[in-house]
């Protein structure tokens, strides 16, 4: 669907309308899939690697004196090595990639026509399908300002999911290799681009992390392709390198994580997140992967094996919050997972996967407390915005907060996945308990009613109190009824002509399937707009996608940012 981007930016052509045209793009995570690649690609990804850097990668097992057979790194052939040698815990890692040229080379595949090979007869439809939009692709990235984060499949499945996993993987020398390789390639392909400032550095006397993390990388690339290069040498230029990335390297580190239970911060450590400034609104974007710290298990549940990690720790707090403005209209905030779940989605993993050490915890709710601290904190910033990623369904909820003199209205705006629908949220022609059906439909489960969450202190008084409210589209009219016009603003006979279409084909879609209007479970890419006045603030997202049939269709929500009456006197 990002080749959808492209025809978004082209609908809006002339002088009148330039406007209206989307001006930034944020991807929230998993931009390229490491963990689970398509056989045939990795063997194309291996060559063009190796053409690339010009020679390969040595790698070494559970230690130094594990070096890897080539069979063991074969196309096809590599769960067994990641899952025992590396202790990942990605269960599709036959094809995972591993070495630095890979992971390179992913990149330059997944946004680029130009090393595929012109001959597609080896690949599968979907592949072909795929690599077929990727001059649009191209095109649209070239033409938007572009604004990422990383998330968990960056580097592989899982990544950071617990204390144990943390242990285990940083444990494990082909572990640590891999996360360096994915991080490097994260660096130089992702981040590099989102604050070239921190790569660079004026004074040669105080060299700045990105700017040193590239002196590294260049010295450890070099070292590595000399067989005859000192050892000793390229162990130390790796162990710089990890600290540079946040990477656990000896028996010392590694004891630290366990008894403080946060990821480390070194001061070398490299910082991912960042801000964008507007005139009159800013964008935070959070790093909800390298700050994790990892609460004991709660003694009252002895069935559960672990417990979810806290996306924050206090000083991922403190760090990734010193650059918000306080004089900001409106505040966008970048989180890979949503801050508020589907309800029954949150159930299931409360409930089920708690009992599991490769149960998907990865959510802000999982930690009440996190989660508070996280709303709190944007509660000074009065309007929030949150665009969230990752779980392979689109939804919007709105949330309106008090705690003492704080409040403040956020919405929930999450957009997933633009690639690799999952089975389960593609909708009811798949499967009864889909998700893509009217409101959050499982069970004979409806769309919740607005719920509040409060805490009072000791006496009695109020500490924070907020609302929950999921929010179902903006229902289109019927095609022979007179359309309202697209909130994008423009009333042209095109754009009302292209209106009058989606709404068509998402009645013929509804017809035959189900409304899909809450949720939207297939592939899509999603589009803010405001409304911005004194009298009326509004926020809206529509969600561009594709029936099976490939007709387009549109699901708009639209969130007021007003500060509302918040009754709090509800029962616990």
């Amino acid at each position: 669907m990002l080749a959808e981007l492209d025809n978004l930016i082209g609908v809006w052509t002339d002088d009148t309308t330039a406007l209206n045209r989307p001006h930034q793009l944020f991807l929230t995570g998993d931009q390229i899939y490491a963990d689970d690649v398509n056989e045939t690609l990795l063997e194309h990804l291996i060559e063009a690697s190796e053409t690339l850097l010009g020679w390969p990668e040595p790698l070494f097992g559970t230690g130094l004196d594990d070096e890897l057979e080539p069979e063991a790194l074969e196309p096809g052939e590599r769960q067994n090595t990641a899952s025992d040698k590396a202790k990942f815990t990605s269960d599709e890692a036959d094809n995972h990639l591993f070495r630095l040229g890979e992971f390179y080379a992913m990149y330059i595949f997944a946004w680029s026509d130009l090393l595929w090979p012109t001959d597609m007869s080896g690949f599968d439809q979907h592949t072909q399908t795929f690599q077929a939009t990727l001059p649009q692709v191209r095109r649209a990235l070239a033409n938007i300002p572009v604004y990422m984060m990383c998330d968990d499949h960056e580097i592989t499945d899982d990544w950071g999911l617990h204390l144990q996993w943390c242990v285990s993987v940083f444990g494990a020398e082909l572990g640590k290799r891999v996360m360096q390789n994915g991080l490097i390639a994260f660096a130089l392909c992702q981040a590099w681009g989102n604050t070239p400032e921190r790569f660079q550095s004026n004074d040669p006397t105080q060299p700045s992390p990105g700017s040193q993390l590239l002196n590294l990388v260049e010295r450890w690339r070099a070292r590595v392709k000399d067989i005859d290069a000192d050892a000793a040498e390229q162990r130390d230029i790796e162990r710089q390198l990890r600290r540079h990335l946040g990477i656990p390297n000896n028996t010392s580190e590694l004891n630290a994580l366990k008894t403080e239970r946060v990821l480390p911060d070194f001061p070398e450590k490299i910082f991912w997140s960042y801000t964008v400034q507007g005139n009159n609104y800013q964008t935070l974007v959070l790093d909800t992967r390298t700050w994790r710290a990892f609460p004991p298990l709660n003694q009252a549940y002895p069935a559960n094996k672990i417990n979810a990690p806290a996306l924050l720790s206090l000083a991922g707090f403190s760090k990734q919050f010193a650059e918000i403005s306080a004089d900001k209209e409106l505040t966008f905030v970048i989180s890979p997972p949503p801050v508020i779940m589907v309800p029954w989605i949150a159930w299931i993993k409360n409930h089920y996967f708690v009992s599991s050490e490769k149960g998907d915890q990865e959510d802000w709710e999982l930690q009440a407390e996190t989660v508070q601290q996280l709303l709190a904190k944007l509660a000074e910033q009065q309007r929030v915005v949150f665009l969230c990623g990752d779980v392979h369904h689109g939804f919007t909820s709105r949330i309106r907060y008090t705690q003492a003199a704080k409040d403040a209205v956020f919405a929930n705006f999450t957009s997933s996945p633009l690639k690799n629908q999952d089975k389960l949220t593609r909708g009811y022609f798949d499967s009864y308990f889909g998700a893509h059906q009217i409101g959050y439909h499982l069970w004979g489960a409806k769309l919740p009613d607005p719920e509040i969450r409060r805490r009072l202190l000791p006496g009695g008084d109020l500490d924070w109190c907020y609302r929950i409210d999921f929010i179902m589209m903006n229902p289109l009219t019927e095609p022979s009824q007179a359309l309202p016009a697209p909130t994008s603003g423009d009333t042209s006979a095109a754009a009302l002509s292209k209106t009058t279409e989606i709404a068509r084909v998402h009645t013929a879609y509804s017809d035959q399937w189900a409304d899909g209007k809450e949720i939207v479970g297939r592939n899509h890419i999603g589009q803010i707009s405001l409304q911005w006045s004194e009298v009326n603030k509004q926020a809206s997202q529509t969600l561009h996608w594709k029936s099976p049939k490939d007709d387009p269709l549109t699901t708009t929500y639209n969130v007021s940012l007003e500060l509302d009456p918040l009754d709090c006197s509800q029962t616990d």
